[in-house]
This record gives C-alpha cells, structure tokens and sequence, in this order.
C-alpha cells in the first residue's frame, strides 16, 4: 500500500512541477529599444524643403525612428496600436501614429508611407522596424 501511494505522489508532484517549470518557460514580456531617433526641421524654400535655422521658420517636422521588438516569452506576442507621444514633464503635447518604413510607395513627385500595423513577434526573437512620420504646420 505504501508502494502505491509514494507513486501516486511521485506522479502528482512530477506533474505539479512540470506545469510550474513549462509556465515559467513561456513567461516573459514584450520589449522595445529605440536603437536611434533622427529627427529634421524644415521649411519651404522655392518648392524644395530645406533645413531650418529657426522656430519661426520651420514648417515640417519629421522624425525616423530605428527601433526593435523583443519577446523574451515563449509563446507569440504582439505589438499594436503603436504610437509615439511627445510629451513636456507629464503633459502630453501630441500623439503620433508611426508609418513602416517597409511600406514605401513612390508615386512620382510624392513619396507614401503606410501605419504601422500589428506585428508579429515569434517566441525568443527580435523583430526590427524602421518607423516615421512628421507634422505640417507651426504647431
């Protein structure tokens, strides 16, 4: 009897612990690192957009954003509803939905960038996205 029970325990313990071992396998959360920001202030010059030299100038903001996404899980995780908010201290100046640089369409003279969508990324990766987007106007 004593035989009987010390496997019945040995079997609910192995199994105890191999639930516990495969949840801390899959554990593990989404990361993001900015790997660099470039950042441009231009204005109209005779229809060509040049860099400018002062706040009063400028008229077109841009910004390019080189960033990775690491899932340290093990299981699929995903990356949605991106956006890059400028902030002042804790004040929220203005909120910008991000273009994928992969999607880049030229349409002569105009250059097209689409949102950035869901993304993907498998267990134990880094998925790396080149983002932009900018703004019109003195604001």
């Amino acid at each position: 009897m004593l035989e009987a029970f010390i496997g019945i325990a040995g079997t609910i313990i192995g199994t105890l612990m191999g639930w516990f071992f495969n949840n801390m396998s899959q554990a593990g959360k989404l990361k993001v690192y900015v790997n660099s920001w470039v950042d441009s202030f231009q204005y109209n010059h005779i229809g060509c957009m040049t860099p400018s030299s002062s706040i009063e100038q400028t008229e077109y903001y841009c910004y390019v954003i080189d960033i990775d996404f690491y899932n340290s899980s093990g299981e699929m995780k995903i990356a949605r509803n991106i956006e890059v908010v400028f902030m002042n201290g804790k004040k929220e100046l203005k909120t910008s939905v991000p273009h994928d640089e992969a999607t880049k369409v030229l349409c002569s003279p105009l250059t097209l960038y689409y949102d950035v969508e869901p993304i993907n990324i498998p267990p134990k990766s880094v998925i790396k996205h080149k983002l932009r987007n900018g703004f019109v106007g003195k604001e």
